[in-house]
């Protein structure tokens, strides 16, 4: 019984290196893809990946406590027929070692259906996983082919902007530069006009006031001898001197 404990409590590293190896290469196929895993389902292959170690290290305790049974039992069956021991007592030990054995070999059985059971859940979570992991890839590569379409338009839109209020710009420009010419234009048609009338009026005036004059000569001299004072308007001159403002003598 101390070499069966012995057994049972001896470690399993090749079995805990396989199942490592196994479970980082599910895992490290995950990570080749390029894409982050979602948390949610890293724990859920952690979890699996812990309970497959568990059930393996059972599993492994199991087998040792086995080889350790059929040991001691092959064991005290030789020393039962060194010694002489009775049939009855080797038949009992016999049949304890078979019942012990048997429910070992059931329990085993069951830990393995379980690891089965286990390692084609890990098979399928892992393909789900891929799946989900190449659907949201298509996605991503919708969303990124969306948005650079958005942008485009957007840029597209900008452009267009720009350039109807660059043409806004230049027609606005034109227009002032030809209102300043024509400003410019009429600006200098004023002053001629001016300068004409000026020029005109300096031109009719002396020949007004020699009029005028005349005309106060006239009326001065009909006063002197006599004669009736004409009405302005059948003056001499009148023509020149009706928009003159008439003088007081």
């Amino acid at each position: 019984m101390a070499n069966m404990s012995r057994q049972a409590a001896s470690p399993s590293p090749q079995h805990g290196g396989v199942s490592q190896v196994n479970g980082g290469g599910a895992m490290g196929n995950n990570m080749m893809n390029g894409v982050p895993m979602n948390a949610g389902h890293q724990m859920d292959l952690n979890n699996l990946y812990d309970m497959v170690v568990e059930f393996s290290d059972i599993l492994k305790h199991n087998r040792d406590m086995t080889r350790g049974i059929v040991s001691s039992a092959e064991e005290i069956m030789r020393r039962s027929n060194t010694d002489g021991t009775s049939p009855d007592i080797q038949q009992v030990s016999e049949e304890i070692s078979a019942a012990r054995i048997a429910e070992l070999e059931r329990a085993l059985a069951r830990e393995r259906r379980t690891v089965e059971a286990l390692k084609r859940e890990q098979i399928e979570n892992t393909s789900l996983i891929g799946e989900f992991e190449t659907a949201m890839g298509i996605i991503v590569e919708q969303i990124r082919n969306y948005c650079q379409n958005n942008n485009m338009y957007f840029l597209s839109q900008k452009k267009e902007y720009n350039a109807l209020l660059q043409a806004e710009r230049d027609a606005h420009l034109a227009s002032r530069l030809d209102r300043d010419h024509w400003h410019a234009q009429t600006m200098r048609l004023a002053e001629m006009v001016r300068t004409a009338y000026r020029l005109r009026c300096e031109e009719d005036q002396t020949p007004t006031r020699v009029i005028q004059a005349l005309q106060s000569e006239v009326r001065a001299l009909r006063s002197a001898i006599g004669l009736e004072a004409e009405k302005p308007e059948e003056e001499t001159g009148w023509e020149f001197l009706k928009d003159i403002s008439p003088t007081v003598e």
